[in-house]
């Protein structure tokens, strides 16, 4: 076969190209049904009683900012990620990952200036973790849902991202759940399970988005 009837065969067995909507409104959908889940998380488990002490709190305000940074960053990177040609590059793909270390570094910073609560001597919590696991799931439907839609050729990267950002909301709903403000606690039960819940996740899509 000539290069004109090849050209001519691929066009003709062409289907309609599917345009998504921008990166901004993929974006704002995410945004969307990540309080949709962070509102249900609250209301299926209950607000923590001090709730508006701690909305008042510098130090629970920083953690919480963090974690919607981290939320939002990788949201932002998945959705790039799964259209060809819009992928972050270089250092700006690693944002959401310094994010995550932004909030370790504050905890652990907060850890050793805190000698009445050591890591070792962390208690038992282990609700915060599977709540976290819990109130991951629906953000990250979406969010590979979308995926999906695309093309993603790094599915690495893509699921990776896909992953955090759904952990994270998931993370920032138990905060506001969770009435433990130690930093003991909130490296063994919240960052640490977030971070579980992002590996395991991002395994699964990614096997789901190569099977697809």
């Amino acid at each position: 076969m000539n290069t004109e009837l090849l050209i001519a065969a691929l066009a003709r067995d062409a289907g309609p190209v599917r345009v998504l909507p921008s990166l901004g409104i993929r974006w704002a959908h995410w945004a969307i049904v990540s309080v949709v889940s962070l509102g249900f998380g609250v209301w299926a488990f209950g607000l923590r009683a001090d709730a508006a002490a701690q909305a008042a709190s510098a130090d629970f305000l920083v953690r919480a900012l963090l974690t919607a940074a981290i939320a939002a960053a990788a949201a932002r990177h998945a959705l790039r990620w799964a259209i060809p040609g819009a992928e972050p590059d270089g250092w700006s793909r690693w944002w959401p990952q310094g994010a995550v270390v932004a909030w370790a570094g504050l905890l652990f910073a907060s850890l050793g200036a805190s000698s009445s609560s050591p890591l070792g001597a962390v208690r038992w919590h282990s609700q915060c973790a599977w709540q976290i696991a819990v109130l991951t799931s629906a953000p990250a439907l979406w969010m590979f849902w979308q995926s999906r839609r695309g093309a993603p050729y790094d599915l690495g990267w893509t699921s990776t991202q896909a992953a955090l950002a759904s952990a994270a909301v998931a993370a920032l709903s138990v905060q506001w759940i969770c009435g433990v403000n130690s930093p003991a606690h909130q490296i063994a039960w919240h960052l640490l399970p977030m971070l579980a819940v992002t590996l395991v996740v991002a395994a699964a899509g990614r096997f789901a988005l190569r099977r697809y």
